[in-house]
């Protein structure tokens, strides 16, 4: 991660505008696609971090590609969005929404194990 905390505790002004925008929105959809199988929470961490980064910039990239079709060169000359830290992003999703999800699959699991003894 290249995370030098130079923007508002991001590492740049792109991160940080990502996450004050669609932060929770971003959450909101890695967190559906965990519920519903998407992304398997059996991974290890990186794997799992890595596909919440793809699956990051895939949905917004999905969400501001019409809006950036409407806007003229001038202003999306203004716009780096391949500066966008993704593993930035990913490592607070994992940590405030992913990892608590493992966490309580894995008491489920432990919780089953003893009933069966």
């Amino acid at each position: 991660m290249t995370n030098t905390n130079t923007y508002n505790g991001w590492a740049n002004r792109e991160t940080w505008l990502v996450n004050l925008h669609f932060g929770e929105t971003l959450s909101s959809y890695i967190v559906e696609q965990a519920t519903d199988g998407a992304i398997d929470l059996t991974e290890d961490e990186g794997t799992i971090r890595t596909e919440i980064e793809g699956n990051c910039s895939e949905y917004l990239d999905m969400i501001l590609e019409e809006e950036l079709n409407g806007l003229g060169s001038f202003l999306t000359d203004y716009l780096d969005l391949g500066r966008i830290e993704w593993d930035e992003i990913a490592e607070v999703i994992y940590s405030d929404d992913i990892k608590p999800m493992i966490a309580e699959l894995e008491a489920e699991e432990n919780e089953e194990e003893g009933e069966g003894e």
